[in-house]
């Protein structure tokens, strides 16, 4: 094999490997779970069998994997017997499949950390379709030191009216008089990465692709604000919670920021569709939060993205300060984002 293409290989075996480690994190596949046949995952990661093969061993040799012969791939049991010293995290997700949003990914570096530390996490699946018919949290939910939110919840503010712990959001933007801190993308950076690769690539009027969100309304605000002092204009496109694959009205040969990576999905299915084209050949189509780089059956897309791994240590280490630390302050953490190109990768 030559050295360009063992490249390409390792980069293809650790999406494969970080989408594993992830939905093992966060118990989408639980211990003793059968993983599903390796030619279906080669499949859905575009890979052959052998190098789905190799990221399998690699995950077994870790300790996460093991393969019973004429049986499968099957999760081993975690270690029952890690001393917990530290404190209790509560720990709400959005998605309980998993399989949509980076919330695995943060979840597995919340993980990573707190077993380092000595801390329990307690996981609670909670979806925007519960919080929106009753946004009451249960009693076991808040006892813990602090409180973690991976998603958008922030859309939910009734939920919010009484919080009886500090609280720590990933991907929000309302701080509730203090009490969450947050954890996101910087909506600045992104906003000036966009107006880079919007002005290189000769856009006059950029749509703006923006879901209620707090976090996506201030993405689409701040971006909108610098495009037109740069001499640009934008329409704005307002969308629902879950879209689904609803018809996005764009135009796939214009220029578009998609504040977040799920519409930019649909729109790409949906042209892909259409003309058979990927919508990613157009440079002036561009998402934010990488979920093409994470999740198998999405869109390839331009996107910025963070290491959202990381960004679950982040707000692994905000959850361990505000609990050590009583009536500290809450605070507003913006992690930079970094510009993936669609062609860079292929």
């Amino acid at each position: 094999m030559s050295e360009k293409k063992k490249i390409v290989a390792a980069s293809d075996n650790g999406k494969l490997i970080a989408y594993l480690e992830a939905m093992i994190a966060g118990g989408r596949y639980a211990a003793g779970d059968r993983l599903p046949p390796l030619r279906k995952l080669a499949e859905q990661f575009s890979l052959t069998p052998s190098c789905a093969h190799r990221a399998i061993r690699t995950l077994c040799e870790r300790g996460l994997l093991e393969l019973r012969q004429g049986a499968g791939t099957f999760v081993r049991e975690p270690d029952k017997n890690r001393p917990i010293s530290g404190g209790v995290i509560s720990v709400a997700i959005w998605d309980k499949t998993l399989t949509q949003s980076y919330c695995a990914y943060a979840l597995q570096g919340m993980q990573e950390a707190a077993a380092s530390s000595s801390w329990l996490l307690k996981f609670f699946f909670v979806s925007y379709e519960q919080m929106a018919a009753q946004p009451i949290l249960s009693k076991d939910f808040w006892k813990c030191d602090v409180a973690a939110f991976l998603g958008c919840y922030d859309l939910f503010e009734p939920a919010f009216q009484q919080i009886l712990r500090p609280c720590v959001g990933l991907e929000m933007h309302r701080m509730f008089d203090g009490v969450f801190s947050t954890v996101s993308v910087d909506p600045f950076s992104a906003a000036e990465l966009a107006v880079r690769n919007f002005c290189a690539h000769g856009a006059g009027e950029v749509q703006v692709v923006c879901q209620p969100m707090p976090v996506h309304r201030v993405r689409a605000e701040v971006f909108m604000r610098q495009w037109e002092e740069a001499g640009g204009s934008c329409r704005l496109i307002e969308r629902s919670i879950s879209p689904g694959d609803a018809p996005c009205q764009i135009d796939p040969e214009g220029a578009c920021l998609f504040t977040g990576g799920s519409d930019y999905n649909y729109a790409a299915r949906q042209w892909r569709r259409q003309t058979g084209k990927i919508l990613a050949e157009n440079p002036n189509m561009l998402g934010i939060d990488g979920k093409s780089l994470l999740l198998p059956n999405f869109e390839p897309s331009n996107t910025l993205t963070i290491d959202w791994r990381q960004a679950g240590v982040t707000v692994f280490e905000e959850c361990r300060r505000r609990a050590e630390n009583p009536g500290s302050a809450a605070r507003r953490i913006s992690i930079q984002p970094r510009l993936v190109q669609y062609r860079s990768e292929h």
